[in-house]
């Protein structure tokens, strides 16, 4: 009897995923995909300063899977768009505005890992081709944006292009998503960081109406 308890047990274990001791987390509780959750930011380029929203719009299912749609606003008027996977493999970038990326581009592995790196050749979307590369910085970093300071994870996203390179560093924080983020393309900087957030909860009162999910807002910066 106590043999075949003690198998028991050992099946559970082995049935259930396990992170390892140098995992962080899930790639959605560093990036949630929460429908109605959003990310007020401030963009800081050669223009100055302005606001932008990010938020999740919805899913839609694109070749039978579903893909979570984030929208980019400035002034109330949506800038641009991008659909991304949660999968077993990890959280991709699918589509950029209406355009598929193929292959897609792994942003985040499951579970995230420091040190972690992937690279693809040969990327296209639409008629452009790059090389893409994204990895993950060997330790955590403290960030100070408007909306606090957070631990976060550095994710450095590179795309080469026979134009020229756009690199994008990214900051997330678990639990919050995107703190901070600087993109480069050529001689250009623009920086986003934190202003405030809202990460919504679905529950079982929200019977799948997102106007009435439960959200967690972000404390008021001190």
């Amino acid at each position: 009897m106590r043999r075949t308890a003690i198998f028991f047990l050992v099946s559970l274990c082995l049935a259930v995923p396990a992170q390892g001791e140098d995992a962080l987390g899930h790639a959605a509780e560093f990036y949630p995909l929460t429908t109605g959750s959003k990310w007020t930011m401030i963009l800081d380029g050669p223009r100055g300063k302005m606001e932008m929203t990010n938020s999740v719009a919805g899913t839609d299912e694109v070749n039978g899977k579903q893909l979570y749609r984030l929208s980019s606003s400035v002034n109330g008027s949506v800038v641009a768009t991008e659909h991304l996977q949660l999968s077993e493999s990890g959280l991709s970038r699918n589509q950029f505005n209406g355009t598929p990326i193929s292959p897609k581009i792994m942003l985040l592995p499951e579970p995230v890992k420091l040190g972690w790196k992937w690279e693809k050749k040969d990327v296209k979307l639409g008629e452009e081709t790059m090389d893409a590369t994204a990895e993950i910085a060997n330790k955590t970093e403290k960030v100070a944006v408007p909306a606090g300071q957070f631990d976060a994870i550095r994710l450095t996203v590179t795309a080469k292009t026979k134009s020229g390179d756009v690199v994008s560093h990214y900051w997330l924080a678990k639990g919050v998503g995107i703190v901070k983020q600087d993109m480069i393309i050529g001689n250009v900087k623009l920086t986003l960081s934190l202003a405030e957030y809202e990460i919504a909860k679905q529950g079982r009162a929200s019977e799948g109406d997102p106007k009435e999910e439960a959200r967690e807002e972000a404390p008021a910066s001190p």
